[in-house]
């Protein structure tokens, strides 16, 4: 067993091989991902060691979030991506249904720079001030972001799935299972050659997806999708400024509803 990298992908892979003397082929006979190692497992491990960010949760709070989470087991998030305010007024229409809908919800929308480049620091105080008028309560926060819906460990991530997918069909793969398959199993949110997404070297860290979160979440304009893989949730909210597509989620029972306005 061995790991190599792949010249497509820039990945690593498992491999199982065989030489035989007298022969100068190396001959392969299988090719994977790596295994992916258990969440439970890797906290296990890791002994406290926060890789999440945030900071570790004492023992205390995580019993206090459970009886919370216990409490508001069908408390929902209502969740969007690709939402274009000054794109047409048709948008904010369908917007304001939303808001209305949720009212008595923390509103936390996330607004990014018009980067390729990742990860992608929040907005600036000057741009969005005039937004906090309306909803005082709203977090800017960097793209791809970390946080806790109760005791589900979340990452979200705005990007173009196209650069992910491109790749991944010169392999043969064309759908966003493979997608969240590889980038689990590389531990990584985006293991491409920087032609296609280039990456800020100095918060590389911010892109690691280990141990495994309990929710990945990948914010783009395509089909909405959601599906379990390996006992992680994963979905696409889809595009709001062109179907008016959006995810409700409940973290406590990991129940995820597309939707549309």
């Amino acid at each position: 067993m061995s790991c190599i990298t792949s010249p497509v992908m820039s990945v690593r892979v498992s491999t199982s091989s065989i030489f035989q003397f007298g022969v100068n082929d190396l001959q392969l006979k299988t090719f994977g991902f790596p295994p992916l190692e258990d969440r439970e497992k890797s906290r296990a491990m890791l002994a406290g060691i926060d890789f999440f960010g945030g900071g570790s949760l004492a023992k205390e709070e995580m019993v206090r979030l459970a009886d919370v989470e216990r409490g508001a087991f069908n408390d929902m998030f209502v969740i969007l991506s690709d939402i274009w305010v000054d794109h047409e007024e048709k948008t904010m229409e369908k917007l304001e249904i939303i808001l209305s809908g949720y009212e008595n919800e923390n509103v936390v929308p996330s607004l990014f720079r018009p980067s390729n480049a990742l990860p992608r620091c929040s907005l600036p105080k000057y741009i969005i001030e005039e937004f906090q008028n309306h909803i005082p309560n709203a977090a800017f926060m960097i793209n791809p972001c970390r946080y806790f819906l109760m005791l589900a460990k979340t990452v979200s991530c705005l990007t173009k799935l196209e650069y992910h997918e491109s790749p991944l069909k010169q392999l043969g793969h064309n759908s966003i299972l493979q997608l969240v398959a590889t980038i689990v199993h590389q531990s990584h949110l985006c293991p491409l050659p920087l032609s296609i997404q280039p990456i800020s070297w100095n918060f590389d860290h911010s892109l690691h997806l280990y141990p495994t979160p309990q929710t990945i979440i990948l914010g783009d304009r395509s089909e909405q999708k959601a599906f379990k893989y390996t006992g992680i949730t994963c979905f696409n909210p889809g595009s709001f400024s062109n179907d008016f597509a959006f995810v409700a989620y409940r973290p406590c029972s990991q129940e995820v509803e597309l939707s549309a306005v």
